[in-house]
């Protein structure tokens, strides 16, 4: 079978190199309104474990008081 050389489609230098323009950059968008809601879903679960904790230590030492 006879192979045949490819030769490369790159410049001599071997760098492909394409300067920024606004057409061929990604531009992100801001998520700030995500990120307040993740916030604000944190700081209740965290209040919510607090508050069921000092429930559970408030029904123990109501038990051990009445024993």
């Amino acid at each position: 079978m006879k192979q045949n050389l490819i030769q490369s489609q790159t410049t001599p230098q071997g760098t492909l190199y394409q300067s920024p323009t606004s057409t061929n950059t990604v531009k992100y968008k801001s998520k700030s309104g995500l990120v307040l809601a993740s916030i604000i879903i944190i700081v209740m679960c965290v209040g919510g474990l607090f508050s069921c904790t000092a429930h559970q230590n408030a029904v123990a030492k109501i038990g051990s008081a009445q024993a």
